[in-house]
Parts: structure tokens; C-alpha cells; sequence
């Protein structure tokens, strides 16, 4: 039969062109490649009324560049990523949708969560007693009035009197007062000049401390504190002059300066105040004014538009003011959720502030949720999260714990206010928000924490971002020179500072007041007044909502929602306490009663095309081709048509480069693909939602009439400590349990053909290993649903706890009838083969290993099986016998004879061929043909020993030696620890195996337990190193090798070599050297530092030199020899 294989590149959004093929050929579909900067694309799939005997998947990664990632600070990504992710690979078919059953309630009521109970539709108020002090100023016995400052300016916008007023810092110097010829003692009160007309100011508070200060320009923390309250009352302005009488003297010492804090409230209906003023100097006068905050709960946060934070390395700060009780909430958030890419600056379950990167992090030591207000702050200046510093109110943290990564922030998330990757709302307040391009200075932070920015700012020129709450509006306006915008999500929320509550924010104004003090002798009454502080309460924003559903589309159903204000429905008189004295019901009453809408959430269906997780990535080298899988994805073929959507994602997609095609093989299939379809959205979830249906929910699922035969695929992973180490069972039941299949989510992962990992790539796992894909469980469900339309099925998981995430996937796959009576195909080769799926079987020398296929509705009893390597005119032939079904598949085992592998190469295809079936020939020649590539095993002398050096467990190991047939020649067990055993093995011509096996599946090396390291190495007479065995092997190895030399294989040298060993060690390292003079001996650190020198016997060729390396730091080193002028360098890995 002819193959001929045309590749075909489609760019996306184009359309293909024709395809115009031939039964047998391939049509190749790039969708990836590993240049490739993104993991989500249109692919262009061939159209027309073409079928395919199966389509293939070929999924292949490199490590980044071909590069390794050596166990170095900020190198550990430079190749193959440091950790391992899930990385599953989704379709788009836009023609179905992956519904999730919902529910909202009816109502939603902000700030309130009481959904159901009596409001009232007209405002309601509150009133409080206060207690001032009226000052009752019945005569001036003497008086000496000291004026300070002298001005004809009117300002009018220092003192903003409407709404809810309020707080001025006015500073006057010792200079000043002494020249106005105030004097050392009391200071009476005080006055200033209105020249408009009258205005009310309620809860009118003066308070007076004495300073050092020269000017306000940088108020701190400590600034706030120490003031003297000397006068508290509702007050009315008046055109003219108004003065301020104390109910308490401030005692002047004469040489300090002074400052006066004026708090108060105002009214709507109040005018402008218009004070007669003077030009302020050096920042003597500070204001702050109708200031808000945004009010965040679950589900309510801001989103930039358009803003992705600041990006890379790059130095920055963020800074806001918060305050909350609930910890381990979002404050900001920007970047990709991948390790060291995601910035997410938070509190955590301590309260402390935490940033975040993914795998990398830095904690603060102050509790701030602790329901005071705090202003915190974020530096960053370095490479990794070692160089993050905190600061809570100005003070620097010292960190309590970090652990180190390089940061490198995505882009993927624009910056978030309250939420970021993981729905960590923040509850509480937050004002004031700032990002930085650059690491301000504590000073810097310190000094501006209480001030807005503005130009004079020092690094204003590297102001990236500022949310500062102003006014109620859904729109949040940065107030930076930017315009980066934001905007609530879910509902806008905000609360408000009154009176003496301002406390930020504060302006440098333009203007100071003329102030006249006064000192002198008074007849006066302080009378303790009581005034009731009546305000309206706030309203409620209640938002009912109605659905309207839009089945059989991809679109969900549309949430109406109508938004109406409501206020509390009593009107409330506290006392002095703040307890509750009496209540009068509003006369505008109305009852909410609240109740659960159901609604389906939808979107065009993802289909799980492949599930995998990236390996450990440290020190793994793929090379620069990479390693390809290749799997079977026919099921697939209704959706593999015309332009689709490929996505990576799960957080892997970038650890690696990849390299996807589709091999589309024009024929028959076994049977027609009617349709596949995704039972339920995959989806990572709890056990815990999925055990109460919330996710994962009973469905009952319409079969296609044109389809004759069904099948369920259900590929399951499981994560977090409890999911992803305890093997749980898992179940499909079909029709209320008529049927139900019932599984194990585990798999074993010491035999991973990627090997070694640098991590814990031995450990198996719920469903899933580092460096390989997902299993995926098939039931044929055809006798389950016969001369049904639809049928019920439920998915779940039995008992589990702790953290236990599954991503679960489940597919319907629906069939014609089968196309052949008669007819079986060639599926696998397993050996010989050089995928990287069968990598510990091969290279290898004996039986080949093929699986076949009945493909055609006729029990398949018997086949004959002709196979050949490259080009022999000789073939074998192997008469199977056996009973096979339908689909059914059996693993033959092909005898070869002596002379079978005499024509190989050093590249070599094999072919395996089905001849006839059921003695006859099948109906589908096409099928029959399977090749593969691979490369012959090792050639050794007929005489070698094996030098096997054991760690301190070494009861777990144990190796053998077997011929062809798989007889064992000879075997060692009941090793010691840190024992070298050498076995000398005479071998005749033949194929043989070297088998080793632990009983911890953890071989001899690995970094993660205690048994230390050992070494293998199988040598010649002379003491030539053959071959080196890896020694983080898992479960165990499979070396086979020929005692022969087939002509075109080249032999190998091995009459000089060095070879270093146990590496990694964490104590003794061998270097051994053969066949070579050594002139000089040298180690090296990574960063080419010298280390130490060893002593060398000149003229002796054979030796070894024992390094102790207890007292080196973890990490790469590096030996260095020198041998007839020629230098040569190997490396080994300390570990403690």
C-alpha cells in the first residue's frame, strides 16, 4: 500500500482550501508550535465530506529554548518550568453549550444582608444626644486680643460647610504669635471674620496642642495625636466677626509653635463660608473634606479598565489605606495565575499582609484587621520576594516568613480592588489606593500617607494609579494624570467620613484665616448641653431580580434586575451609650420576602481534548526536539471541522513549548463518530460541592437518533493534599443506579517514562503524574440505553475530606454501527519504538510487542501477523489465536529469531503487518500496516562486570540479569548500605536485560527522603565505564543490551572516561578517573569560584579520589581536570 503524507499549514481565521486526498494518506493540521507565544487559537481543520480511519493527536513540549533549568535562585524556569501544572488542552464548538444550574436570590440588599423583612420606602432617621459645652460669656473683665495675620483675601474654599463638613489644621509659629504680642499663658479663644452671610455648623469641635513643627507638609501618625479639646459645640456663623470662646484654657509655653484642629458638620442648605484671609506659606494650613471610602463585601470589587498593573521585575509600590475585621482578604491583585507571574498584595489568615506570586510569597508581621483604620504599603525593588518590605502606618515590618521566587508579574488579570485570582473578597473598607512604578522610600511613604498627591511629590513622575473614593458613582475615577479608570463590579458601595472622623486625604490650602487670639479675665458659665443629633438613616439599595431563560442556546439566561432605594423601617433614638431607647415604625412600610431563583449559566462548549500535567522541571533536559505523545483523539471528528478554538490553560500552558498537530488519516473507521459532548462543564471543585450537587448535578442527557452505540470517557484528577495523595473511588450512575461503574482515581508514577524529575515526581496520584497524561476510563454503554431517547445519569465521589479538588471531565461519545464484518488493525507498538510513551521498554533487542484491534463485528478468533525490519526481504510471521469482540484489543508478543535484527541500523523502522484474519483477508486493507522508528540498544563486550554502589537502604534494591527468553542468569539481593558490590558477568552472543528493582519505588538517589545516594555503573574488564545507570530511577529499571557488533553500529569508546559518583551526594563524592594521566583536579561552585584543589598521582591511570563535601553549601559544582594539556569538566550536586 501507498502512505503519502501531505502537510498542509493553515494560518488562523483563513479558510482551507480543498482537500482533495487519497484513502491511506495524512493530511497534517499545525495548530501549535514552538515558537508559538500563545496557548489560544483558531485552527483551520479540514472541511468537505472526507472520513478518516483515525485522527491522532501529536502533543509535543521542549523545555523553553531547549535550555535546562539548573537548582539556582532565579534560574529554576529558564527551561522546563520548576513546577508541575495541570495543563489540559480544550475545543470550542460553538454549536453546543456547557450549561451550570444556578441560583440568585430574588433579592439582594446592599449593605444589608437581611434579604427578608420590613423596610420602609420613605426615609427613616436616627437621632443621638451629644454633650457640648456651651460657653456663656457674660462680661470681658480684661482682654489683650493678639492678631495674627493680616489679609483681604476671601477664601471660600478651605472650609467646605454643606454636607458632611470637615477637618482644617492650622499652624501659627512662636515668630508669629510673639509678633502679634501674644504672651506665655491661657489662651481664651479666638475669632475670625465671615464676610458672607450666616451658616450653621453642627458639632463644631476646637482643639489646640503645641508642635516643633515648622510646617504641615508631612504629617505623621504622631502629628494626630496630643490635642486639647477647648471648645465643642453647634455654632452659628455670622456676617462680621465670630468669635470662639473656650470652656477650657490652652496653656501657651511661649516658645512652641501652635496648632488649632477645627472639625465640624455642615448643612445642605448652608452658603458658602467666605473668611477673610492671607496668602498661607510653607504648608501652614491643612484640609480634608467630604471624604469617602469604598465599601467592599463577597462578590463586590473594582476593576481597572484596560490596566494590567506594573509588569515583569519591575520596581514598584502599593500603597492604600484599609480597614477591616475579616482576614485573609484581596486588596489588590494584578497578573497571570502561574508561579512567580501572579501579584496579588492581600492580608492573610493571620491578619498579617501577605503578597502573593503563586509558589513564592512574603508576610508582614502586624495584625491589621483589626477593625481600625491602617494605611499599608508594598515596596518592591529586587528579583524576588526576599526583597519585598512592608510597611503598616508608617512603620517598617519585619517579614515572618518568605518563601523565595523570582517574581516576573503576567498580564493576563487587569488590577483588581477586593478580588484577584481566587474570589478572596475583601469585607471592609479601602481608600485611597496607589500604584507606583518605582520603590518609594519610607521617608516618602511616611510623609504623604495622611496628604493627596499632587505635582510636588517627589516621584510623582512614576505615578502609575490612584483610587481615591470622592463621590457615589459606579465609575471610579483614578485620579493619577493617567485616566485608568475603573469600574464596580457587582455594585457600587461606599461609606463616608463626617465631621471629626476626616482623617485623610488632607490638601495644602491656599489660604490661612486672619485670626485674632485672645488672653484675658472673664466672667463666664460652662453649661453641660445636651443636643439631640438627628440625621437621616442610610437607605438600602435593593435590588430585585427576575430570569429569563434562553434554553437550547449558548448564551445564559438573562438576570433582569430593577434597583430601589429602601431605608430601615423604625426611626431610632439612642442614648449616650449608643443604646436603642425607643423606636417609632415608619408609616410607609413594605415587607420583602425573599426566595431562590434558578437560572442555567452557559457558554459555548469546551471540550477536554487532553488532560496532562507539566514535569518537574529542574535539571530535566527534553532536548531541543522535545518529546511528542501521540494520542488517539478519532472520537473527536465531529468538532474537528473547519475553524475551531484551541486553548491551554489550567496554569501550565507556559511552563514548556509546545508543539501540536493533528494527523488526519483519510478512510474508513471502525465505526462512524455521530457526536461528542461534554455531560457537564469541566471543572475544578471541591468534594464538597460536588457531594451536594451543587456542581456535578444528576442530568439526563438526549442520545443522537442517528447514533446505534455509546460511550462514557471520564478522565479525573485530584488536587489539593487530601485529593491529590488518597486514592478515592469515583462512580457513574446511570438511570437512578440501574447501572453504575464505579473506579479508583489513581495512578501510579514511578515508572513515568519521563525521568528524572527535579521533584517529587515518584509519589503516584489521584489520577494524574508530573509529566504525563491523565488516564481516562471507557464504558461502553450501548446495552445500558438501548431503544432509549435520553437516560439519566449522575456523577460523584465517595467520602473524602480535607482539601480535595477534582477537575472532572465526563464525555458522551455516540456512534454508528460498526463498518466492517470482518476486519482487525494494527493500534500500538510498543517495542521496538522510540516514543517517549514506552521509553522504559525500549531501546530493546528481543520479541517485538504490537497491540491489535477487532475491528469489524465478527468475533476476531484468529490473525496472522507478518513483520520485518527496514528493508529485509525476509519477514517473520506469527500466528495469533485468540477471542476478541468487537473493539476488543489483545497484546501480542512477536517471537524473532537469531538473525532478526542482523540487517538494523543505527536508525531502523519496523513494520507489522495483519496479513489475514479469521484465515481469510479483512474488508479494510488500509488498516492493517503499522510502522515505527527506533534505534537499537547498547553493544557490550562479552565479558563486564557491574558496579553497583548501594545508599543506606539498601534492603529496597535488588537487579538481575535475563536473556531473551527473560530466564535470569544471575541476580544480587540482601545488599548493605553504602556497600559497592562488583559482579563480573561472561555472556554468549544474545540479547539480554539488566533489571533493577526497589521495593520503595524511590531508587537509589532522590532528594526527598533520607537513604542517601548511591551509583551504578556497568564497566569493562578494564574498568571503563560502559554505561551509567541514573540512579532516581523510581520504581526501577529495564536496561537491555546485545553481545554483539552488527555491522554500521559504532562501537563504543570506552578506553578513558571520568565518572563522578553518588551524584547528588551529601557527603562523600568519588571522582573516578580511567585511562587518563590527570595533570590537575580542580572544583569549582556555580559561580565559577574556586573551591578546592585535589591531589593527583602523576603516571598512575586508574584512580580514585574520595571528596568530602559536608562542609559545602547546597548546590552545583563543578570538577575540573586536566589530562595531556586537554581540560574536561563534570558536575555533581551537593545536598544536605
Amino acid at each position: 500500500m501507498v502512505i503519502r503524507k501531505v502537510l498542509l499549514c493553515f494560518l488562523s481565521l483563513i479558510a482551507s482550501a480543498t482537500f482533495a486526498q487519497n484513502v491511506g494518506d495524512t493530511i497534517v493540521v499545525k495548530a501549535l508550535d514552538y515558537t508559538s507565544k500563545t496557548r489560544d487559537t483558531i485552527v483551520s481543520f479540514p472541511n468537505g465530506n472526507l472520513t478518516y480511519e483515525k485522527v491522532i493527536m501529536r502533543y509535543a513540549m521542549r523545555c523553553k529554548d531547549g535550555l535546562v533549568s539548573p537548582p539556582i535562585s532565579g534560574q529554576t524556569n529558564r527551561g522546563c518550568g520548576e513546577w508541575d501544572y495541570s495543563c489540559n488542552t480544550y475545543l470550542t464548538d460553538s454549536t453546543k453549550s456547557d450549561s451550570l444550574p444556578r441560583t440568585t436570590d430574588r433579592y439582594l440588599i446592599i449593605p444589608n444582608t437581611n434579604t427578608s423583612g420590613i423596610y420602609s420606602s420613605t426615609p427613616t432617621w436616627s437621632g443621638r444626644p451629644i454633650a457640648q459645652k456651651l460657653v456663656n460669656l457674660q462680661n470681658v473683665v480684661s482682654e489683650d486680643t493678639s492678631k495674627v495675620g493680616v489679609g483681604n483675601l476671601i477664601d471660600s474654599t478651605t472650609f467646605k460647610v454643606s454636607g458632611n463638613g470637615g477637618k482644617v489644621y492650622i499652624l501659627m509659629t512662636q515668630t508669629e504669635l510673639s509678633a502679634a504680642g501674644l504672651v506665655a499663658g491661657d489662651i481664651d479663644g479666638f475669632s475670625f471674620f465671615n464676610l458672607g452671610t450666616g451658616v450653621a455648623l453642627k458639632n463644631f469641635k476646637v482643639s489646640v496642642k503645641s508642635t516643633t513643627l515648622n510646617s504641615l507638609a508631612a504629617p505623621t501618625t504622631a502629628f494626630f495625636n496630643g490635642f486639647q479639646e477647648t471648645f465643642y459645640h453647634n455654632y452659628n456663623c455670622v456676617n462680621g466677626e465670630n468669635r470662639v470662646q473656650f470652656y477650657t484654657p490652652f496653656i501657651w509655653d511661649g516658645s512652641s509653635n501652635v496648632v488649632f484642629e477645627l472639625s465640624y458638620v455642615g448643612k445642605p442648605n448652608n452658603s458658602k463660608l467666605n473668611i477673610q484671609s492671607h496668602l498661607a506659606v510653607n504648608t501652614n494650613v491643612l484640609a480634608a473634606m467630604e471624604d469617602y471610602s469604598y465599601n467592599f463585601f463577597p462578590s463586590n470589587y473594582i476593576e481597572a479598565d484596560s490596566y494590567y498593573g506594573i509588569p515583569s521585575n519591575n520596581q514598584r509600590t502599593v500603597e492604600a489605606w484599609i480597614k477591616t475585621t475579616v482576614k485573609g482578604k484581596e486588596i489588590a491583585s494584578w497578573g497571570t495565575n502561574s508561579a512567580g507571574q501572579k501579584f496579588s498584595f492581600r492580608t492573610e489568615n493571620s491578619g498579617f499582609l501577605r503578597l502573593e506570586i503563586n509558589s513564592g510569597f512574603a508576610v508582614g508581621s502586624t495584625n491589621v484587621a483589626d477593625g481600625n483604620w491602617h494605611h499599608v504599603a508594598l515596596v518592591f525593588s529586587g528579583n524576588t520576594t526576599s526583597q519585598i518590605q512592608f510597611y503598616v502606618d508608617g512603620v517598617l515590618e519585619v517579614n515572618s516568613s518568605v518563601n523565595n521566587l523570582a517574581i516576573n508579574t503576567g498580564n493576563s488579570l487587569a488590577v483588581q480592588v477586593s478580588n484577584g485570582f481566587h474570589g478572596r473578597y475583601f469585607e471592609g473598607e479601602i481608600d485611597d489606593l496607589r500604584i507606583w512604578s518605582t520603590a518609594l522610600s519610607p521617608t516618602t511613604i511616611a510623609d504623604w500617607s495622611y496628604r493627596k498627591v499632587d505635582a510636588s511629590h517627589p516621584n510623582y513622575s512614576s505615578f502609575e494609579l490612584n483610587y481615591a473614593a470622592k463621590e457615589q458613582t459606579s465609575i471610579v475615577e483614578d485620579e493619577s494624570a493617567n485616566g485608568r479608570n475603573g469600574v464596580f463590579n457587582f455594585s457600587s458601595s461606599y461609606k463616608e467620613l463626617v465631621g471629626e472622623q476626616h482623617f485623610k486625604e488632607f490638601v495644602a490650602a491656599a489660604y490661612r484665616p486672619n485670626i485674632n487670639l485672645f488672653q484675658g479675665t472673664y466672667n463666664q458659665s460652662i453649661i453641660q448641653d445636651t443636643v439631640i443629633d438627628t440625621t437621616f438613616q442610610k437607605p438600602y439599595a435593593v435590588i430585585e431580580r427576575s430570569i429569563y431563560p434562553k434554553p437550547g442556546t449558548i448564551y445564559s439566561d438573562s438576570i433582569a434586575s430593577l434597583t430601589t432605594n429602601y431605608w430601615p423601617q423604625n426611626n431610632i433614638m439612642y442614648d449616650f451609650n449608643g443604646v436603642v431607647i425607643s423606636t417609632t415604625p415608619s408609616a410607609s412600610s413594605v415587607t420583602l420576602q425573599n426566595s431562590v431563583l434558578n437560572y442555567f449559566d452557559r457558554s459555548a462548549s469546551q471540550l477536554e481534548i487532553m488532560s496532562f500535567v507539566t514535569p518537574y522541571g529542574i535539571n530535566l533536559d527534553l532536548g531541543m526536539a522535545g518529546k511528542a505523545w501521540y494520542f488517539d483523539v478519532t472520537d473527536f471528528t465531529p468538532i474537528l471541522k473547519g475553524n475551531k478554538r484551541l486553548q491551554m490553560t489550567r496554569g501550565g500552558q507556559f511552563q514548556e513549548q509546545m508543539d501540536i498537530q493533528f494527523l488526519f488519516i483519510v478512510g474508513t473507521p471502525p465505526r462512524d463518530v455521530v457526536d461528542i459532548q461534554q455531560i457537564w462543564k469541566v471543572d475544578m471543585r471541591s468534594y464538597a460541592v460536588i457531594s451536594t450537587d451543587e456542581y456535578y448535578e444528576p442530568r439526563t442527557v438526549q442520545l443522537p437518533t442517528a447514533a446505534s452505540q455509546f460511550k462514557l470517557r471520564s478522565a479525573i484528577t485530584g488536587h489539593g493534599q487530601e485529593g491529590e495523595f488518597i486514592p478515592r473511588n469515583h462512580y457513574l450512575r446511570l438511570n437512578n443506579g440501574a447501572t453504575t461503574f464505579n473506579w479508583q482515581v489513581w495512578k501510579e508514577c514511578s515508572e513515568n517514562p519521563v525521568y528524572p524529575q527535579g521533584g517529587t515526581w515518584i509519589y503516584d496520584r489521584a489520577g494524574w503524574c508530573p509529566g504525563m497524561a491523565t488516564d481516562v476510563k471507557e464504558y461502553d454503554i450501548t446495552a445500558n440505553v438501548a431503544s432509549s431517547t435520553s437516560f439519566d445519569i449522575d456523577y460523584g465521589v465517595t467520602i473524602a475530606t480535607g482539601t480535595s479538588n477534582y477537575i472532572v471531565n465526563n464525555q458522551l461519545v455516540s456512534y454508528g454501527a460498526a463498518n466492517f464484518n470482518l476486519d482487525a488493525r494494527v493500534t500500538e507498538i510498543m517495542s521496538p519504538t522510540d516514543r517517549v510513551e514506552y521509553a522504559r521498554e525500549n531501546p530493546m533487542c528481543n520479541n517485538p510487542e504490537i497491540e491489535i484491534q477487532n475491528s469489524g463485528s465478527t468475533t476476531l478468533t484468529s490473525a496472522t501477523i507478518t513483520y520485518w525490519i527496514n528493508n529485509s526481504t525476509t519477514p517473520l510471521t506469527y500466528n495469533w489465536t485468540g477471542n476478541l469482540a468487537f473493539l476488543q484489543k489483545a497484546i501480542v508478543s512477536l517471537p524473532v529469531t537469531p538473525t532478526f535484527w542482523a540487517g538494523a541500523q543505527q536508525t531502523n523502522t519496523f513494520h507489522a503487518v495483519i496479513s489475514s484474519v479469521n484465515g481469510a483477508a479483512d474488508q479494510y486493507a488500509y488498516n492493517d500496516t503499522m510502522r515505527s522508528t527506533f534505534i537499537l540498544p547498547q553493544i557490550f563486550p562479552n565479558q563486564f562486570y557491574v558496579q553497583f554502589y548501594t545508599n543506606n537502604a539498601a534492603s529496597e534494591s535488588s537487579y538481575d540479569i535475563r536473556d531473551a527468553a527473560g530466564v535470569v542468569l544471575f541476580q544480587r539481593n540482601g545488599m548493605s548500605n553504602s556497600t559497592v558490590y562488583k559482579d563480573t558477568l561472561t555472556l554468549n552472543q544474545g540479547c539480554y536485560s539488566f533489571n533493577v528493582y526497589d521495593s520503595d519505588d524511590d531508587g537509589i538517589s532522590f532528594f526527598a527522603n533520607s537513604d542517601g545516594n548511591g551509583s551504578i555503573q556497568l564497566r569493562n574488564t578494564s574498568g571503563g565505564v560502559i554505561r551509567s545507570i541514573a540512579s532516581d530511577y523510581g520504581g526501577g529499571i529495564k536496561y537491555q543490551f546485545n553481545i554483539a557488533t552488527p555491522v554500521g553500529v559504532e562501537e563504543i569508546d570506552i578506553k578513558s572516561s571520568v565518572i563522578v559518583y553518588p551524584n547528588p551526594s551529601h557527603s562523600v563524592v568519588n571522582i573516578e578517573t580511567i585511562g587518563k594521566d590527570i595533570e590537575e583536579l580542580l572544583i569549582y561552585d556555580v559561580k565559577g569560584q574556586f573551591v578546592k584543589q585535589i591531589q593527583v598521582s602523576q603516571g598512575i591511570h586508574h584512580q580514585i579520589h574520595q571528596v568530602d563535601v559536608t562542609s559545602l553549601e547546597e548546590g552545583l559544582y563543578f570538577v575540573r581536570l586536566r589530562s595531556n594539556g586537554v581540560m574536561e569538566t563534570k558536575r555533581f550536586i551537593v545536598t544536605h
